[in-house]
């Protein structure tokens, strides 16, 4: 079993997952379910442990490179959601993190500013890569 899929079954298990130095930490209710999930989690560990590992590497790095200085719930929520859509082609996630980043920021009006035009002219860049056919 690879790491995203045993994260996934842990979510689905209602389960929270992060890594603290290198400890392995899980959070939620003790149901059957759950705890069929902790028995995959202790098992492929060191896989989890990658997984999680570089999902936080990406939020570390400044932005654009990474997503550093950009709201964490968001992109963390973001990286589940195209966890759950199994979309795992680096470009398209952060396209799609992106957009979910800055629909945030236009629900709460702060579609303004020089941080905001910075995200949206990433956005823009990495969908000029992934449809080079369309409008530039």
């Amino acid at each position: 079993m690879e790491g995203l899929a045993i994260l996934e079954q842990a979510r689905n298990a209602g389960l929270t997952v992060w890594v603290e130095g290198d400890d392995l930490q899980i959070e939620g209710k003790p149901t059957p379910k759950a705890l069929a999930a902790v028995d995959s989690l202790r098992e492929h560990k060191v896989k989890v442990v990658a997984q999680l590992r570089h999902r936080t590497d990406l939020i570390d790095l400044p932005f654009p490179i990474g997503y550093n200085g950009l709201p964490r719930a968001q992109v963390e929520a973001a990286e589940a959601v195209m966890d759950r859509f199994g979309i795992h082609d680096p470009v398209l996630r952060k396209y799609n993190v992106l957009s979910w980043v800055r629909g945030y920021y236009q629900n709460r009006e702060q579609n303004r500013g020089e941080h905001y035009e910075a995200l949206k002219a990433e956005q823009l860049r990495l969908g000029r890569i992934l449809d080079p056919q369309g409008d530039p």
